[in-house]
């Protein structure tokens, strides 16, 4: 699994999307937890076991909007750079400008550029993307939005920049019922002039709740049936079931399964199914645990192998906050903590403070719940056991001469 579709599933989980408010918010600040990174894993099936793949660092600023990730690939000794982003914010928290950049095992390299401007409901007018040429920016592509109501997207059209000007290439086009529920979908592409494409259209439950979605394309001048998905809801409106069938010309076949189970409040399962030879078969299924704010804690995904899952992928995210800890140390180089992550020990480098200094040192959650209490270094390179920690992030303060200094850790 790559860093962009890691992101995705991460921002998709923190985020909620409405095609009735476009808007381009990142918040990841609930109550005192604040998104802090996340790391992906692969099964080993040979040695059975997982083997770390990569990460990504977020930074946060004091709304908890993320203003920069940074996606590093571990080459099995040590951390790569792979890619970045930047945002930046106006004062209602809606984007306004990001910056993508790849390594090129030296150097950070601009790509692309977007700057975003806003109405005065603050839903996204219009974005516009420039690439970097090698020497400076260039317009790349646009897109244009508008509402209905000021809050409900009628129509986004999205150009591309060529020979000095802008060139229109698709166009989708939503209209809503009496409720403000989107019933349909049009989409078209530009070809001296606005050529159909395919269509959704939408019917909805009594709470708003998509009931069926059926998707059609535009085939010799009329519109001819393709997929259609029935939603099934629990009592908290969250998805059970999606069953897709496909149109042959003559009839509907079943095609897919996605059914969710949830086991507590905080966990569920997303499994896939394939319909063939007349019977359901599973496909991959994607395990989800969030901590008690409906944070994302972890993703573990699994592909079914004739009579058993199958480890495949897993992401595991993770939190700190802005407690006093942080807010009472001191800023002091050379005190470093190693593995990080870790699975069964830590060892702290105490080097660079004075031989005469015996530190004392505590555990804490994130939370700023105390975990141990106070053990002495008495060595420059000290080793503590952290086998009986639950995975998790988790800082350490060190009481020195030179005052408190906390690093922070986390616990595989």
């Amino acid at each position: 699994m790559n860093m962009k579709a890691i992101l995705s599933i991460i921002c998709f989980a923190l985020s909620s999307f409405s095609i009735k408010a476009k808007t381009l918010k990142f918040p990841v600040s609930f109550e005192e937890f604040r998104l802090d990174s996340s790391y992906s894993w692969q099964w080993d099936a040979d040695v059975k076991q997982w083997k770390l793949n990569g990460k990504i660092i977020f930074a946060l600023d004091g709304n908890g909007n993320i203003v920069s990730h940074v996606s590093l690939n571990w080459n099995g000794v040590l951390w790569e750079n792979q890619t970045r982003y930047f945002f930046e914010y106006d004062l209602q928290n809606n984007v306004i400008h990001s910056m993508w950049q790849n390594w090129n095992s030296t150097s950070w390299i601009n790509l692309y550029r977007t700057d975003y401007s806003y109405d005065v409901n603050n839903y996204i007018k219009n974005e516009i993307t420039e690439k970097w040429n090698g020497i400076g920016w260039e317009n790349s592509s646009k897109t244009d939005f508008v509402y209905e109501n000021n809050q409900y997207l009628k129509t986004r059209v999205t150009s591309s920049w060529s020979n000095g000007t802008w060139i229109s290439i698709t166009r989708q086009i939503n209209s809503y019922d009496a409720n403000y529920d989107n019933i349909s979908s049009l989409n078209q592409h530009w070809d001296s002039d606005w050529k159909n494409q395919d269509q959704y259209q939408f019917t909805y439950d009594s709470n708003h709740d998509v009931m069926t979605e059926l998707s059609m394309r535009w085939v010799n001048e009329t519109w001819v049936d393709f997929y259609r998905s029935e939603w099934i809801w629990n009592s908290n409106r969250k998805p059970l079931l999606i069953q897709r069938e496909r149109f042959d010309g003559t009839e509907w076949n079943l095609t897919t399964n996605d059914i969710y189970t949830y086991n507590l409040p905080e966990k569920y399962t997303h499994l896939s199914q394939w319909f063939t030879n007349n019977q359901w078969v599973n496909d991959n299924q994607e395990l989800f645990e969030y901590n008690s704010n409906q944070n994302l804690l972890s993703e573990v995904i699994q592909d079914w192998d004739e009579d058993q899952w199958l480890n495949e992928d897993s992401i595991h995210v993770y939190y700190s906050n802005s407690t006093a800890i942080k807010e009472l140390t001191v800023k002091f180089p050379g005190i470093e903590i190693y593995p990080n992550p870790a699975i069964s020990t830590i060892s702290i480098n105490l080097e660079s403070l004075d031989n005469t200094d015996h530190p004392v040192f505590q555990i804490f959650s994130n939370s700023g719940m105390k975990l141990t209490g106070s053990g002495t270094l008495t060595q420059q390179i000290k080793t503590i056991d952290v086998s009986w920690l639950p995975a998790g992030s988790y800082v350490v303060l060190i009481n020195s001469r030179k005052g408190p200094i906390a690093r922070n850790f986390i616990k595989l």
